[in-house]
């Protein structure tokens, strides 16, 4: 049986999302902006000039030097990665593809300096086991 809650968890902040252009993404963004405004950042792709506003900076997620300039600046103590890629089709045929949207993202938000907290979120990567467990069968 679940038992509500009014509480919230101390979330280490700053924060910074990854993935925001997706759906866990953008709503980890929303729901963490609001209950701790100017304390969450999210990147995006540089190519989706789409998606601005406050707390949105452009930078690809396989850029390890703009990620470290981003951590420089923010100082972050957690990381939501909410990146990757769940098109399965599309990681079948591309694993190469998949590996850098659904693995070498998040391996470089760790590789840049080290938060005292990281989370992972990663449902492209989730479909990729789910994909190679159905390659094998």
């Amino acid at each position: 049986m679940f038992r509500s809650t009014t509480s919230t968890p101390d979330v280490p902040l700053p924060l910074l999302i990854t993935g925001a252009a997706g759906v866990a993404g953008y709503n980890a963004l929303t729901y963490f902006q609001a209950r701790y405004p100017g304390q969450v950042v999210a990147i995006r792709q540089r190519d989706n000039w789409r998606l601005d506003g406050p707390g949105i900076v452009a930078c690809n997620s396989e850029d390890h030097e703009g990620l470290e300039r981003v951590f420089e600046e923010h100082r972050f103590a957690a990381v939501l990665d909410c990146a990757g890629n769940c098109a399965l089709k599309s990681c079948e045929l591309d694993p190469g593809m998949a590996w850098t949207f659904d693995y070498d993202t998040g391996v470089l938000a760790i590789e840049v300096p080290e938060p005292s907290t990281y989370l992972l979120l990663s449902i492209g990567a989730l479909g990729m086991l789910v994909a190679r467990r159905r390659l094998r069968k």
